[in-house]
């Protein structure tokens, strides 16, 4: 492990990996920005004295820049690094990835490679599995839970302690602690913060896969069935204890209740007893706004594969081909 790890980092061909990854994650306009063009145009240079700094040890952090995004009128505070770190950061993220897969469960759909709400194969597809959740026969009682600002608690002491169980390298290590204790809690917008946030779950569905819970976790969401009000109580507890005794969080409000036709909503989308699946009305403003934009759109798309959303679909269709239509027809008067 210490030698792929160190391979990986060491590895100039990796770095320039790296750079382009975090090219292809900007925006066109961030594209544009100096700091990023300085690398890109001179990456050759960059990548052989932060290579050689790496090796040296003395490879330091710049500072973060902090500003506030509102998101499901939510306010965030998104942590940016400059890019030459961010460059860094996902080079050592190609190193630990497999190593944290390893520790996640096969109930755990987000913030790994091939899983999540996009994902095209069924196994990983976290729709899919709450589909066959529903279809099982202990599903009679439901337990929906949410851990309250989940970015904003995880220590990031605690991140290091679960990542010093895990990673052997010192090199990693060194990197990994150069770029978290910057920061008392887990940055937002760094690369690898999906994959730590996976680590920090991971313990907690270990432990209630071992008191025989049948859930499905997407980040700091949870959802669980049980035959029985009394173990589905039984299933909260473990994960409201553990929680708060070994990873310092703490959920929400929740309560049990009984599956019947009443539909629920689960990661942006709502599930019907009959197994039909629609986009949640905020998911449905989101994509509408912003489904002409190339970052999103994927995602987008991937969503409508999922779900019942051919009427959807059809009429986001009808409206684009009704506004080219209409600005053909304006256009054209207007040359006449």
């Amino acid at each position: 492990m210490r030698k792929s790890t160190r391979a990986h980092i060491y590895n100039i061909g990796n770095l320039h990996d790296a750079c382009h990854t975090s090219y292809d994650g900007k925006s066109p306009q961030q594209r544009q920005k100096p700091e990023v063009m300085e690398v890109m145009e001179h990456i050759d240079d960059f990548s052989q004295k932060t290579l050689k700094s790496i090796m040296d040890g003395t490879y330091r952090v710049g500072k973060y820049r902090h500003f506030p995004l509102f998101d499901k009128k939510k306010r965030r505070y998104i942590s940016v690094l400059p890019y030459s770190d961010r460059c860094v950061q996902n080079l050592y993220k190609g190193a630990v990835e497999p190593i944290i897969i390893n520790q996640a469960t096969d109930d755990m759909c987000a913030g790994l490679p091939g899983r999540g709400v996009t994902a095209s194969d069924p196994r990983w597809c976290v729709v899919r599995k709450v589909q066959r959740m529903m279809r099982s026969s202990k599903a009679v009682y439901m337990w929906q839970g949410d851990i309250s600002k989940f970015y904003d608690n995880i220590r990031n002491v605690l991140v290091m302690k679960l990542l010093e169980k895990v990673i052997t390298d010192k090199v990693v290590l060194a990197l990994l602690r150069e770029h978290l204790m910057q920061q008392r809690t887990l940055a937002i917008g760094d690369p690898i913060s999906h994959l730590i946030a996976s680590l920090m779950m991971a313990p907690l569905v270990r432990e209630l896969k071992a008191n025989g819970a049948v859930i499905v976790n997407y980040a700091d969401d949870f959802l669980g069935v049980a035959e029985t009000e009394e173990e589905m109580y039984r299933i909260a507890h473990i994960a409201e204890h553990f929680a708060i005794t070994q990873l310092r969080l703490h959920f929400k409000p929740y309560q049990i209740r009984r599956i019947e036709k009443a539909p629920f909503r689960f990661c942006g989308f709502v599930f019907y007893p009959n197994g039909k699946v629609f986009l949640a009305k905020e998911t449905k403003k989101r994509y509408i706004k912003t489904r002409h934009k190339r970052r999103s759109r994927a995602s987008y798309n991937g969503m409508l594969l999922v779900c019942n959303s051919r009427h959807l679909r059809k009429k986001v269709e009808l409206y684009d081909n009704f506004k080219k239509h209409h600005y053909a027809q304006t256009t054209y008067s207007l040359r006449r």
